[in-house]
């Protein structure tokens, strides 16, 4: 009925007493939807969930994720990295390595040091003007150049799809959707399961 329902808090960090805190900083989750400060061992904040959203955003809109980079990193990409930031990279990896993550933590790490606003135009090119704007804005490598609160992604992505698209006109939209794919397997012979609704 269009109400977003956030769930899996499998790996939610806590401050509860009682809870022990690892001794190795390491990306917590699934590393293909954390944030460039989150892999390189920063401590993160409520920008770094943002960052979240917006791969979790891009990789609905296009069926691509910014960390994967099928073919590695190429070396003259991470030659030119400076020599601080390079030593920061290969400490996150060295970080992730004793912490067990899987080897292709080191590629999102690279990836997540790397990529530039030109990759993000490139992922987000099909994309209307105005989510385009917003998700590269989600993703900004730097926290200060994101949405700094998640008020202010709401209110980007109200005045994309209008003020008047809420939760009756989501639960409308998705009635439709359920509409056509039942008149679609009646087209194609599938039988209708009988539903609590339908009986």
């Amino acid at each position: 009925r269009g109400v977003v329902k956030v769930a899996d808090f499998g790996l939610a960090l806590s401050t509860l007493p009682g809870r022990v805190v690892s001794t190795v900083r390491r990306p917590q989750g699934d590393a293909y939807y954390s944030s460039p400060e989150m892999l390189m061992g920063f401590k993160p904040d409520a920008r770094s969930d943002l960052f979240s959203l917006g791969l979790v955003m891009l990789e609905l809109a296009t069926g691509k994720n910014l960390l994967y980079a099928a073919d590695g990193v190429p070396e003259e990409v991470k030659a030119a990295l400076s020599r601080s930031k390079r030593a920061r990279v290969e400490r996150a990896i060295r970080r992730a390595e004793k912490a067990d993550c899987p080897e292709e933590v080191e590629t999102m790490i690279w990836r997540a040091a790397t990529y530039t606003p030109e990759d993000l135009d490139a992922l987000t090119q099909t994309l209307p003007q105005a989510l385009k704007v917003a998700l590269c804005k989600l993703l900004a490598r730097s926290r200060a150049e994101r949405f700094q609160t998640a008020g202010e992604v709401a209110d980007a992505l109200r005045g994309w799809l209008g003020a008047s698209f809420g939760a009756k006109e989501a639960a409308e939209e998705l009635e439709t959707i359920a509409e056509e794919g039942v008149d679609r397997l009646a087209e194609l012979d599938v039988p209708r399961r009988k539903t609590a609704r339908s009986a």
